[in-house]
C-alpha cells in the first residue's frame, strides 16, 4: 500500500471528522500533591565477582529499556536491561582506571571511559581517557569507530543533538569543546584547529575551573553547558554560568550567570519540563538551583542539596535525581519534585557514588554503589566489597492510577484584560484493587494561569458534582473530567498536569498522552482540535512485517483564528527529543470521500478558516527493523504548527504485526 493521490480512506474511518466536530461542541468554558516515596528496592551485581570501583556517567534509552554506565575498573561500558535489571553485555577496550592501560606518554594519568550517551538507539558513544570517543555498536557489542580528538587530556562529557546529527564533546581538563557528526564520525568544529577553547576569546567565557555536563534542549534546539567558574581562582568562589550554544553556528547565543548563594560551581545539568533546567552544584556553595531556560533567572533554590556530579530528570515521574557524593553533610541521592518544586527525602549513598540515571519506561533509577562506599549491596544480598548497582523505585500508595487527556493540545488568546478559559477532557483510571481516595487534577507550579476541574457524565460530557472537589474512584473504575486553564500571561508549554489521589503516587506523565500542550498568544492563532483513528479502531497503527505500510487518519477543526497551518506527522510529540523510530511518515489532505488531494509528502500546509474541518491520511511505512510494542513511547503524532508555534496535536501508537512487508 503506497498511498497515492487516488487512495481512499475506508468509510468507517471517515467518521473521525464528525467525531472532531462533536468533540468541539462539547468543550465548555487543590490540595497539595503527596510526595512520591523512593527507596532502594533491589541491586544488580556484576557477574564473576567483578568489582565496581570507579564509574562515571550513566544514561538510559527508554525506547530500548536499557541503562548504560561507564565502568573504569573493568575498562568497559556496561549495558543493562531495565525491565529485568540484568546485565546484557559489557564492551571492553577503554583506558580503565588511571595508569592501568593508557600508561605511556600524554595520557598516563587519564582514566576512561567517562561520559556516554545513546545515539539514535543504535550506538553508545563513550568518551575515553586517551582523548577519543569510542562508538559501541548495540547490535555487535563491538567498537567499530574510534574518533580521536587530538587533545592532551581525557575526553569527558558529551550530549547529542538528534536534529542536526551532532555530538558536542567536552574535554574538561583542556576546557575545549568539539562537534562530531554522527553520520560520518568526523570532527566538524568550524574553526581552523577544529576545536573551541574556553579561554575568554571570541564568544566563549574563560572557564577557570573546567567545563562540565552539557545537554541538548529539545524545547528550542540549543545546547546548554555548565561552566563551574568564569574568570576565577579555580575554587568556585567566583560565579559560574550556563552558556547556550547554537548547533548551527557553534557560537554562544546566551551566557547566564549564576548567583553563588543558589549555585556555586555548577557541574551537573539536566533539562526538565519547560522552562526548567536543574543544575547540580558543588559543595563549595550551600545549595542547588533550578533556573529558567530562557534567561537563567533562578526559579527555585534548594539549600543543602549540594555536592553534585551527575543529575538526571525522569519525565514520566517528573522528578530530578541528584548524585551528591560530595554533599557537605553526607553522601546522598537528592530528589526534587519538578511539579511542586519541593525536595523529597534523600537516600543515603557513599562518598564515591556520583553517577545516576533514570529510565522513564520503567520508573527505575540507577545509582552505581562503588566498592566499600556503603552497605547497600550487602543489605540486598550482594557484596559491599564488590559494589553493585542500586535500583531505586517509588513505592507509592496502595492504589495505582493512570490518566489520559483529550485533546492534548489547544491554543488560547490573551486580551488586554484577562484570558478566556481553554478547556479539554481528562480520564483517571484506578488500576488497582483498592479505592483511590480524594482524586484531583492540579496545575504544576509556575504556570501563569488559573485552573479549574470538575467531573463529567462520560456519556454526555456534561459537568457533574462540584468544581475543584476531589472525588473517590472505586477499584478498577474510571472517572471522567473536564478542566479549564485560564491564562494570565503569554507562554507555550507542554504542561505536565498532575493527576493524584491521597493514597497514590501521581499518574505517570507521558508527553503527548496526558500532558497538555498550550500556546497562549496575542494576536490569536489557529486552534486545531485534532482527533485520530486507525484501521483496527484500537489506537494502534498496525505495520505489517517490517517494511509494510500502516494507516492513521485524522480530522482537525479550527476553533481559533484563521491562519496558515502546517500539518506534519512525527514520531515525537512537540518539544521532545526525536525518538528516531524506524518509520517513514507521509501525509496527504483528503476530501470527504477519503481521496488524497495531492501526492503524500512529509507535510501539508493549508490556509484554515475559523470553523473549518480538514481531513488527512497518514501513511506509516516500516524501514526494515521491527521495534517492541510500547504504546507510551512508540507513537506517530500529527503536529499542527503556525509559524513556530504549536496549534494542535494528536497521535496513535505503532505496532509491527505479522503480515506481508509490502
Amino acid at each position: 500500500m503506497t498511498g497515492t493521490q487516488g487512495w481512499k480512506t475506508p468509510k468507517r474511518l471517515r467518521a473521525v471528522a464528525f467525531l472532531a466536530g462533536a468533540f468541539a461542541s462539547a468543550l465548555i468554558a487543590g490540595p497539595a500533591v503527596a510526595e512520591m516515596a523512593y527507596k532502594v528496592t533491589s541491586i544488580i551485581s556484576l557477574p564473576g565477582g567483578q568489582q565496581i570501583t570507579s564509574v562515571d556517567i550513566g544514561f538510559t534509552d527508554p525506547l530500548l529499556s536499557q541503562y548504560a554506565v561507564t565502568d573504569r575498573k573493568n575498562k568497559s561500558v556496561d549495558v543493562f536491561d531495565t525491565k529485568t535489571n540484568t546485565l546484557l553485555f559489557q564492551t571492553v577496550g577503554f583506558c580503565g582506571i588511571a595508569g592501568t592501560t593508557c600508561t605511556t606518554g600524554t595520557f598516563a594519568s587519564e582514566a576512561g571511559p567517562n561520559g556516554l550517551i545513546y545515539v539514535d538507539h543504535k550506538e553508545i558513544w563513550a568518551a575515553d581517557g586517551d582523548s577519543s570517543i569510542k562508538v559501541v555498536d548495540l547490535g555487535t557489542h563491538t567498537i567499530p569507530h574510534t574518533i580521536p580528538l587530538g587533545l592532551t587530556k581525557r575526553a569527558d562529557e558529551l550530549c547529542h543533538d538528534p536534529v542536526d546529527n551532532l555530538v558536542l564533546i567536552a574535554s574538561d581538563k583542556d576546557a575545549v569543546i568539539q562537534f562530531i557528526d554522527t553520520k560520518s564520525y568526523t570532527n566538524v568544529t568550524n574553526t581552523p584547529s577544529h576545536k573551541i577553547v574556553f579561554d575568554g576569546t571570541g564568544s566563549y567565557p574563560n572557564a577557570t575551573n573546567g567545563i562540565e555536563q552539557c545537554q541538548y534542549n529539545p524545547h528550542n534546539g540549543l545546547f546548554y553547558l555548565a561552566i563551574p567558574e568564569v574568570n576565577g581562582a579555580g575554587n568556585d568562589q567566583t560565579p559560574g554560568a550556563v552558556i547556550v550554544i547554537s548547533p548551527q553556528t557553534q557560537k554562544v547565543v546566551a551566557t547566564m550567570a549564576l548567583p553563588l548563594s543558589s549555585c556555586a560551581g555548577p557541574q551537573g545539568l539536566t533539562i526538565g519540563p519547560a522552562p526548567q533546567i536543574l543544575l547540580g552544584c558543588s559543595n563549595n556553595g550551600p545549595a542547588t538551583a533550578i533556573i529558567d531556560e530562557r534567561d537563567g533567572h533562578v526559579l527555585a533554590t534548594f539549600q543543602g542539596l549540594n555536592g553534585n556530579d551527575e543529575v538526571y530528570f525522569d519525565s514520566v515521574d517528573n522528578h530530578y535525581f541528584l548524585a551528591q557524593s560530595n554533599n557537605s553533610v553526607t553522601p546522598q541521592l537528592g530528589i526534587i519534585d519538578a511539579i511542586t518544586l519541593t525536595a523529597a527525602p534523600s537516600i543515603p549513598t557513599g562518598g564515591s557514588d556520583h553517577s545516576v540515571a533514570a529510565d522513564p519506561s520503567t520508573g527505575n533509577v540507577y545509582v552505581p554503589i562503588v566498592s566499600g562506599s556503603s552497605n547497600i549491596c550487602s543489605t540486598f544480598g550482594g557484596s559491599d566489597a564488590n559494589g553493585c548497582i542500586a535500583v531505586i523505585t517509588s513505592q507509592g500508595g496502595p492504589a495505582k492510577i493512570v490518566a489520559a487527556v483529550a485533546p492534548t493540545s489547544r491554543t488560547s488568546a490573551v486580551s488586554s484584560t484577562l484570558g478566556t478559559p481553554t478547556t479539554a477532557f481528562a480520564t483517571i483510571i484506578n488500576a488497582s484493587t483498592v479505592a483511590a481516595t480524594k482524586c484531583s487534577i492540579q496545575l504544576p507550579a509556575g504556570v501563569p494561569a488559573d485552573f479549574k476541574y470538575q467531573t463529567t457524565d462520560p456519556a454526555t460530557n456534561t459537568p457533574t458534582g462540584t468544581a475543584n472537589t476531589p472525588v473517590d474512584i472505586a477499584a478498577g473504575a474510571t472517572k471522567t473530567f473536564y478542566f479549564a486553564i485560564t491564562p494570565t500571561g503569554f507562554f507555550s508549554q507542554d504542561i505536565p498536569l498532575v493527576f493524584v489521589c491521597d493514597n497514590t503516587d501521581p499518574a505517570p506523565s507521558i508527553p503527548g498522552l496526558n500532558t497538555f500542550l498550550l500556546t497562549v498568544s496575542n494576536p490569536a492563532l489557529a486552534d486545531m482540535l485534532s482527533i485520530t483513528d486507525t484501521l483496527s479502531h484500537d489506537g494502534f497503527i498496525n505495520v505489517p512485517g517490517t517494511a509494510g505500510t500502516g494507516l492513521m487518519v485524522a480530522a482537525a477543526i479550527n476553533l481559533g483564528a484563521a491562519g496558515t497551518v502546517t500539518f506534519t506527522p512525527l514520531d515525537t510529540p512537540f518539544g521532545q527529543l526525536p525518538r528516531s523510530l524506524p518509520l517513514a511518515l507521509n501525509i496527504c489532505q483528503t476530501n470527504a470521500s477519503g481521496t488524497c488531494l495531492a501526492t503524500p509528502g512529509p507535510s501539508v500546509t493549508i490556509a484554515v478558516n475559523n470553523g473549518q474541518t480538514v481531513l488527512f491520511s497518514i501513511f506509516v511505512t516500516g524501514q526494515g527493523k521491527s521495534i517492541a510494542t510500547n504504546p507510551a513511547f512508540s507513537r506517530v503524532f500529527l503536529v499542527a504548527t503556525q509559524g513556530t508555534s504549536p496549534v494542535g496535536q494528536a497521535s496513535s501508537a505503532v505496532k509491527f504485526v505479522a503480515g506481508p512487508s509490502s
